[in-house]
């Protein structure tokens, strides 16, 4: 009988801590995708902040004048206003390189040794543009939006994280100005010259 209990007792310990060991994965498991769904709402919250307050710097000569808005399927590159510092400009870097989202803050009249503000995210970046590009009609989404007189007026932010999470948004740019505009940050619209 003795013999029998102590069996009886050993595999009742074997399954207890089989118990605790599937607990323990189960919750660790939980908790990285939790982590990753964190991941990609602080990113996207991040870059539609940014993108809303984008100005529309212009470049280039008085007839080749553009914004200074340049982006393609996995980066983008812009002025926003810096969050760490009233009144300051900054440029706002995103890119998506070996499976890892990199963000990157640098202020407008730095240089790239005074990054105050860089992070990666793990995951995948699809973005496009919504917006009328010179010499055509109609707005319509496109993969690409460079030297365009004008911003996009949406940007779509698709991001694909670990354990197949995937979110989509939309985000509107505040501004429609064109390039050879002299901005009014008060009203969002161009002074009268």
């Amino acid at each position: 009988e003795l013999l029998v209990a102590m069996t009886l007792a050993a595999l009742l310990s074997v399954v207890m801590f089989s118990g605790l060991h599937f607990g323990r994965k189960a919750w660790e498991t939980a908790q990285s995708a939790t982590a990753g769904i964190n991941d990609v709402r602080r990113l996207q919250e991040f870059l539609g902040t940014a993108l809303s307050r984008a100005y529309p710097a212009h470049t280039g000569e008085a007839t080749l004048s553009h914004v200074d808005f340049s982006g393609d399927a996995r980066d983008l590159r812009f002025l926003a206003p810096d969050s760490q510092t009233d009144g300051a400009w900054a440029y706002v870097a995103v890119a998506e390189t070996n499976g890892r989202i990199a963000i990157r803050v640098t202020p407008e009249l730095g240089d790239n040794s005074s990054q105050d503000d860089a992070r990666t995210v793990p995951g995948a970046l699809t973005l496009s543009y919504y917006g009328t590009k010179k010499g055509t009609q109609q707005p319509q989404w496109y993969a690409q939006w460079q030297d365009e007189p004008r911003l996009p007026t949406l940007v779509r932010v698709a991001v694909s994280g670990n354990h197949d999470l995937k979110s989509t948004t939309d985000v509107a740019l505040r501004v429609d100005a064109p390039a050879d505009c002299v901005f009014n940050p008060l009203t969002h619209d161009c002074q009268e010259r």
